[in-house]
C-alpha cells in the first residue's frame, strides 16, 4: 500500500501499485478482497508509507519529513481507507516521522511509535487487525537497539506479532520477551489481547481444521492451470510501449539482442532468501521462436571498456538491436533500481550507432527518464517468464499492447500514458 512518489525510492519502485492514492487503494482493496475470500490474512505494509523515501531501511532509517495533512492525503490514505473496509493486517515501517511522532525521542522508528502503532491506528482509526512489524534484522532497528530491546519497543509500540531477526537464534527474542512480562514491563493484559487476536485471526484463516499439509501441495499451487492463464493474462495487460517508430520487428531483418544477464559463472542473485535466476537466456529462447536466427549477446551488468569494444564491433552487421535490462528493486543492495553508469554508456554507445535500438527495461520503470530516446522503449516492470513471452509478441507483432503507467516519469511519460 505504499504510494510510490519518489523515483529514486531504493527499496519500493515496483513494489508499489503505482503514484496515485486512490489507485492504490483501488487496487490494494481488490487485491484485499481477494486474499481475504480464501481465508488469508493480508498484511498492507508498510505503514504508515515507505513510498516517498530515498534510503532503503534495510541499510538505514529514512525520515519522511511531510505535514500532518500531506501524510493524511498521500501516504495514510490507503491505509486508512482499507482499514474502514476490513482490512485484517497491517505491516510496519522502519521509518521516522516526525509530524506524527511529536513528543517522542527523535529518530524513533514508527515500529516502535506507540503513537502511531496504538494512538493512531487502534484507537483513532479503530483498527483491530494484527499489526505485524517489519523484520527486526533490519539496520534502522538492529544497529540501535540490539534483538531484545527492539522486541520489546516493538510489542509495547502496539505490535502484535514481531518479525523475528532471521540471521539469530530466535530464542534471544523470545527470552526477552518473557523476562519483560515477568518484571512488568509488558503489560499481561495487553499481551492477553494480542494472543487473543491472534488465535482469532487462525481461526479466521481454518488453522484448526489443517490436519496436514500433503507433499505435493505446493507442486499442485505452482502448476495450478488457472493461476498460470491468469498471471498470463496480467502479464499481457501489464506490459507497456512508450515509443513505437519500427515495431512489429521483421523476422527477415538482421537482429542482434543484447541482453544484460551478469557475468557468465553468476548463474543468480541473492536477495535475502530469494533466488533469482538470470533471464538473459530465457528471453533469447523466446525471440528465438519468431527468429531462429538471431544475433545474441550476454552483457555484464555494468560492462568494462573492453566488452563495450567488442559489442560496438560486434553490432556492425545488424540493422536492429534489441537491449534488454533487468533494473530489480533488491534489499542490502547499493543501486538497487538503478542502472549502472557502464550499462547506461552502453546504451548511448548503441543509440550513436544509426541502428535501429529498441530499448526494453524489465523493472523498474524509472530508468528510462535518464536514457536517449529509442526507435521503440518498452516498459515491462518484471521478469517473470509470462512477462518476457508478451514483450516478445509486442516486438514480433503477435500482441497488441494495451499496458498504462501507473507512475510518471517525464513530461511526456506521464501516469495513465502507453502506446496501443
Amino acid at each position: 500500500l505504499d504510494v510510490n512518489t519518489s523515483p529514486v525510492n531504493p527499496i519500493i519502485g515496483t513494489r508499489s501499485f503505482g503514484e496515485s492514492p486512490d489507485y492504490v487503494t483501488e487496487l490494494g482493496e481488490a487485491y484485499i478482497k481477494g486474499v481475504q475470500e480464501v481465508g488469508v490474512v493480508p498484511t498492507g505494509k508498510h505503514f504508515p508509507g515507505h513510498g516517498d523515501t530515498s534510503v532503503d531501511s534495510h541499510m538505514a532509517m529514512p525520515i519522511v519529513e511531510h505535514s500532518k495533512e500531506h501524510l493524511d492525503e498521500v501516504e495514510l490514505k490507503p491505509f486508512r481507507e482499507l482499514v474502514k473496509k476490513g482490512m485484517k493486517g497491517i505491516m510496519t515501517a522502519h521509518i521516522y516521522y516526525p509530524a506524527l511522532q511529536e513528543g517522542e525521542e527523535k529518530d524513533t522508528p514508527a515500529t516502535l511509535s506507540r503513537k502511531i502503532m496504538t494512538d493512531m491506528l487502534k484507537k483513532e482509526w479503530g483498527f483491530e487487525g494484527i499489526v505485524v512489524s517489519d523484520s527486526l534484522t533490519m539496520r534502522a532497528i538492529k544497529e540501535r537497539y540490539g534483538i531484545g530491546k527492539a522486541a520489546i519497543m516493538a510489542f509495547n509500540a502496539g505490535n502484535d506479532m514481531i518479525l523475528q531477526d532471521y540471521e539469530t537464534d530466535p530464542e534471544i527474542t523470545f527470552d526477552a520477551l518473557k523476562q519483560a512480562v515477568l518484571s512488568g514491563e509488558i503489560s499481561e493484559e495487553e499481551l492477553n489481547a494480542s494472543v487473543l487476536k491472534i488465535l482469532k485471526m487462525k481461526e479466521f484463516c481454518g488453522v484448526p481444521d489443517i490436519k496436514r499439509i500433503e507433499p505435493d501441495t505446493i507442486e499442485k499451487m505452482n502448476n495450478h492451470s488457472e493461476h498460470i492463464a491468469l498471471s498470463k493474462e496480467v502479464a499481457q495487460k501489464a506490459v507497456t510501449v512508450l515509443e513505437n517508430s519500427s515495431l512489429p520487428i521483421s523476422p527477415k531483418s538482421k537482429t542482434i539482442l543484447l541482453a544484460v544477464g551478469g557475468d557468465v559463472p553468476i548463474k543468480q542473485a541473492k536477495d535475502m532468501g530469494t533466488l533469482i535466476q538470470k533471464r538473459s537466456g530465457y528471453l533469447h529462447k523466446a525471440m528465438q521462436h519468431y527468429q531462429p536466427d538471431v544475433g545474441f549477446i550476454s552483457v555484464s551488468e555494468s560492462p568494462s571498456e573492453e566488452e563495450l569494444a567488442k559489442i560496438k564491433e560486434a553490432i556492425a552487421g545488424y540493422d536492429n538491436i534489441i537491449f534488454t535490462t533487468f533494473i530489480r528493486i533488491m534489499s542490502y543492495k547499493v543501486g538497487s533500481g538503478k542502472m549502472p553508469e557502464q550499462q547506461a554508456k552502453l546504451v548511448k554507445m548503441l543509440h550513436q550507432s544509426g541502428k535501429d535500438v529498441s530499448t526494453i527495461v524489465f523493472g523498474n520503470p524509472y530508468v528510462v527518464k535518464g536514457l536517449p530516446k529509442s526507435s521503440n522503449t518498452i516498459c515491462a516492470y518484471s521478469d517473470c517468464r509470462y512477462i518476457i513471452d508478451s514483450v516478445i509478441d509486442i516486438l514480433y507483432g503477435h500482441l497488441k499492447p494495451s499496458g498504462k503507467l501507473s507512475i510518471t516519469i517525464n513530461e511526456k511519460y506521464k501516469f495513465g500514458y502507453g502506446l496501443e
